[in-house]
């Protein structure tokens, strides 16, 4: 059977057909992220082609990306698995995450920095939201679509393609340590903090909080990324 894309397009990129590996892919990608194929978890072809209704070839495209993108993990002569992402991974996805996005504020013009403030403001609302209704992997997605605003802002392509690659193994992350601690998407008043400076035009100001905040992000997650049991088949 075929299927269309379980996640939405980026309203900013330009429309195409998608290919099968892509629909795969994408399926795979949206499973992992959010925590419904587990940590270590095996990834058999042809069980996932079948469960798809399509042939091994597409399969084999898709975890060839996923791999790529740091998602899936393909030891040589052993089958692939979700990738397992210890705290020294979490240190270093944290250290460029931070570089990027306090990178991308720099770049950014004043008007930009104060235009943008209140489609922040929109994505902190909707993460107290989906918080509030404890909504964990909604918080996760809202936490990044409100970082991936900020890095946007800085109106630079390729630091936003790079950034994206990172924050799919954030998500992952994410994922793996919820199933250990539901808590870990919480709120952070850091958020509002980062809005109101960029509001007021405190470019500085803006990108010490955001460091902070990522800083505090990157020590909860490690301690419990380090805490928390792998999946596995």
């Amino acid at each position: 059977m075929l299927f269309a894309a379980t996640l939405p397009d980026r309203p900013d990129e330009p429309q195409r057909p998608q290919e099968l590996w892509e629909q795969v892919f994408e399926r795979l990608r949206s499973q992992i992220v959010v925590g419904d194929r587990r940590a270590g978890e095996r990834l058999v072809e042809a069980d996932i082609a079948s469960s798809l209704g399509v042939s091994r070839g597409p399969v084999r495209a898709a975890l060839a990306e996923l791999e790529r993108r740091g998602l899936v993990e393909v030891p040589r002569r052993r089958g692939a698995h979700v990738a397992l992402l210890t705290p020294e991974d979490v240190d270093e996805l944290y250290t460029v995450r931070a570089s990027l996005e306090v990178l991308a504020v720099g770049l950014a013009t004043t008007e930009a920095m104060m235009a943008t403030a209140q489609a922040l403001a929109a994505h902190v609302r909707a993460l107290e939201r989906v918080l509030e209704a404890e909504d964990r992997h909604g918080a996760a997605a809202a936490d990044l679509a409100f970082h991936r605003e900020l890095v946007t802002m800085g109106a630079n392509s390729r630091l936003l393609q790079t950034w994206e690659l990172l924050a799919d193994q954030v998500q992952l992350a994410i994922a793996s340590v919820q199933h250990a601690d539901p808590s870990v998407a919480s709120p952070s008043g850091q958020h509002l903090e980062i809005v109101e400076a960029l509001e007021a035009g405190e470019r500085q100001r803006a990108r010490m909080t955001l460091a902070e905040h990522l800083e505090d992000s990157r020590k909860v997650m490690r301690c419990r990324a380090a805490a928390a049991p792998t999946g596995g088949a």
